[in-house]
């Protein structure tokens, strides 16, 4: 991790081993939660933080959760995923 990666992690609340993910179609935050609601049902998920201003979302598991899984479920909440 770079010296600048340091400095932006210290203001930043994302863990570090969080997934981001570019998602389009978030609107407020009710579409936040119907996105978190899906993730959390997928077993192994530990936590996620959704963002429509941001238009992302950071998802904390286990390598054993796919990063497929986790797009197939965002998309199942009718947003586009990015990344």
């Amino acid at each position: 991790m770079s010296f600048i990666d340091n400095i932006k992690s210290l203001f930043d609340n994302t863990p570090k081993n969080a997934r981001i993910f570019k998602v389009e179609g978030m609107h407020c935050v009710n579409c936040e939660n119907h996105v978190k609601n899906a993730l959390l049902k997928i077993d192994g998920i530990q936590s996620v933080t959704a963002s429509h201003k941001k238009s992302q979302v950071a998802v904390v598991a286990p390598e054993s959760v796919s990063d497929d899984s986790i797009k197939a479920a965002i998309a199942g909440c009718g947003f586009e995923v990015k990344s």
